[in-house]
């Protein structure tokens, strides 16, 4: 899946191909559209995979600084020195190193690890949320709806051009519906490869899509 996702990344990016399949994989109307937030729904199922407690969040956010943050500053820097490699005489600044490093000034293809970076630090807090007593006496009713009304409730923010500082919106859904099926995965109630559940799935995802791309427009 990653392997398809990175070549698809690819594609909607070589808008130059000048070819036939190149509506087939734009960014706008293309089926490459869905490779960003797959992988945003792949890293959050992958974060909260066999996390049962805020504890247990905390310990996999540990992890994500040797797997997800060092590369990111580091491969920055990279950038920013080739940047000056290729400027001379463009001078070195601190205000540019802490760009440079944190925002991913000279790395713009890095906003995705950026993103990922703020939703894994917030994973913790999403964690003790979700296992607050009263939100356990709801769940009872159905996790389901509860996943339905977030993504609901975040779509409208979007549609209404509401900013959350800093977060992007549409990542932070994604990467909460991965939470979500990661929560099932760990109850048992979810399995990964299942023929009997894979027609429900795309079935599921072309409601999703024309839901979001069509109806939801059409009501906003």
């Amino acid at each position: 899946m990653h392997f398809i996702l990175s070549v698809l990344v690819i594609l909607i990016h070589s808008i130059n191909n000048e070819t036939r399949f190149e509506s087939f994989f734009s960014i706008d109307k293309g089926i490459g559209q869905f490779a960003v937030p797959l992988f945003f729904i792949i890293s959050g199922f992958l974060f909260f995979i066999n996390v049962k407690s805020t504890k247990d969040a905390v310990n996999k956010l540990k992890r994500r600084v040797y797997t997800l943050l060092i590369p990111y500053l580091l491969w920055n820097l990279i950038y920013y020195a080739i940047h000056l490699f290729l400027k001379p005489g463009s001078g070195i600044s601190v205000n540019e190193l802490i760009d440079a490093a944190f925002t991913y000034k000279y790395n713009p293809a890095f906003w995705f690890m950026y993103q990922l970076i703020l939703l894994s630090i917030i994973s913790p807090l999403i964690c003790f949320i979700v296992n607050l007593k009263w939100v356990n006496s709801v769940k009872k009713i159905s996790t389901v709806a509860i996943a339905i009304a977030i993504c609901i409730a975040m779509e409208i923010v979007v549609g209404l051009g509401l900013d959350i500082p800093y977060i992007n919106e549409d990542a932070l859904i994604y990467y909460l519906f991965g939470m979500i099926l990661s929560i099932l995965y760990n109850q048992n109630k979810f399995l990964v490869i299942s023929k009997k559940n894979v027609i429900k799935y795309i079935l599921i995802f072309i409601i999703a899509f024309v839901l979001n791309r069509y109806i939801y427009k059409l009501l906003l």
